[in-house]
């Protein structure tokens, strides 16, 4: 079997380099989340963000879309209607409120 080469009229330089997906691809912007923006503005200087623990809720899905729809035309997450929630019924039960945790 013989190897396709100079002598059979083709040439490696007259041949198109293969495109990749590169030439499609945008240039990389960090992206912060929501929660990322949210946590970098609560916690206080010299504090790390180990500060803040994850709590994960099970809504009724009528509270779920109720909770979206009222973070959405309030734009606001639905992380911060939450914590006003946790805020409010620290104040109903006389403990002290989240900013005050927050600051020690």
């Amino acid at each position: 079997m013989a190897m396709a080469g100079p002598e059979d009229g083709k040439n490696d330089m007259t041949r198109k380099a293969r495109r990749t997906l590169d030439v499609f691809a945008l240039p990389e912007e960090p992206v912060a989340s929501e929660a990322a923006k949210q946590a970098a503005s609560t916690t206080t200087e010299g504090k790390a963000s180990k500060q803040k623990q994850q709590l994960p809720t099970y809504l009724p899905h009528a509270a779920y879309e109720q909770l979206r729809k009222l973070a959405f035309d309030e734009r606001v997450s639905m992380n911060t209607l939450v914590l006003e929630g946790i805020d409010l019924l620290f104040a109903q039960r006389g403990l002290p409120s989240l900013s005050e945790l927050a600051r020690g």
